[in-house]
C-alpha cells in the first residue's frame, strides 16, 4: 500500500508547486503595472488638488469634486 501512495503524493507535491507558481508569477508580472497605476493616481489626484478655480472651470469639475477626489487614496480607483 505504501507503494502506490508515493507517487499519489508525489502528484500531489507537484500540483500544489505548481500552483504556488503560478500564483508567484501572477504577482511578480502584475506588480509593476500595479505600481506604475498606483503612482500615476497620486500624482493626478495631487495636481487635481492644485489646480486653479479657471482650468477646473474649463474641465468641468467643481472645487469640491477636485478636493473630494484628491482625498481618495492611490490604491482606489
Amino acid at each position: 500500500m505504501t507503494m502506490f501512495a508515493l507517487p499519489n503524493a508525489a502528484v500531489l507535491a507537484h500540483r500544489v508547486a505548481h500552483a504556488l507558481w503560478t500564483v508567484v508569477c501572477a504577482v511578480v508580472v502584475g506588480l509593476p503595472d500595479t505600481l506604475y497605476t498606483w503612482q500615476q493616481r497620486y500624482r493626478m489626484r495631487h495636481e487635481l488638488r492644485h489646480l486653479d478655480e479657471r482650468l477646473l472651470r474649463d474641465m468641468g469639475i467643481s472645487r469640491y469634486d477636485a478636493a473630494r477626489e484628491s482625498r481618495r487614496p492611490f490604491w482606489k480607483e
